[in-house]
């Protein structure tokens, strides 16, 4: 169970913070179905996991400033030269969170982040090279909180529609 940030247009959901529900039975990841009998109270407990942890999301990431602080504030260890690819992608996040929430400086350091990731890339994949223009971009209208805060909004446009989601008032 985790946030999807609609920020990153696509059409399908995606766990950009958080993971899979995990250990349902104390057994590891994986029940088998056997009968509605048996799996019933797994689903069940499945259920009020998930509904745990959207509580817990949602106390996390009351608004956007919220949100900024958390991403910006995770722990990638000082790994920077071989970090997972999740840590990659939320410095973007954490450059986007604080650009809305009006700290173009520390947006500008994390995509500098990413940038200085992507630069010692030996042979990155085509679709890297598309995510770091993007993320130039970003970095060039940061210092602008007003103009970035629009990009972003169409952004989070784009991505509602890709989901077919109803468009909806966003707080910035």
């Amino acid at each position: 169970m985790g946030v999807h940030w609609l920020w990153n247009p696509k059409h399908y959901l995606s766990l950009d913070y958080g993971n899979r529900v995990m250990d349902l039975d104390g057994d590891g990841q994986y029940v088998e179905y056997e009968s509605d009998e048996q799996f019933g109270p797994l689903a069940l407990k499945l259920a009020e996991i998930a509904a745990d942890l959207v509580r817990g999301y949602r106390e996390r990431f009351p608004d956007v400033v919220s949100a900024a602080a958390v991403l910006a504030g995770a722990d990638h260890g000082g790994r920077d030269s071989l970090v997972p690819t999740s840590d990659v992608l939320q410095w973007i996040d954490a450059g986007i969170a604080l650009g809305v929430a009006g700290q173009p400086a520390a947006s500008e350091a994390e995509f500098g982040r990413y940038l200085n990731w992507y630069e010692t890339r030996d042979a990155p994949e085509d679709y890297e090279a598309a995510r770091c223009n993007r993320v130039r971009e970003f970095t060039a209208l940061a210092s602008d909180t007003e103009a970035f805060r629009g990009r972003i909004h169409s952004e989070v446009e784009a991505g509602r529609a890709l989901l077919k989601l109803e468009p909806a008032e966003l707080p910035f």
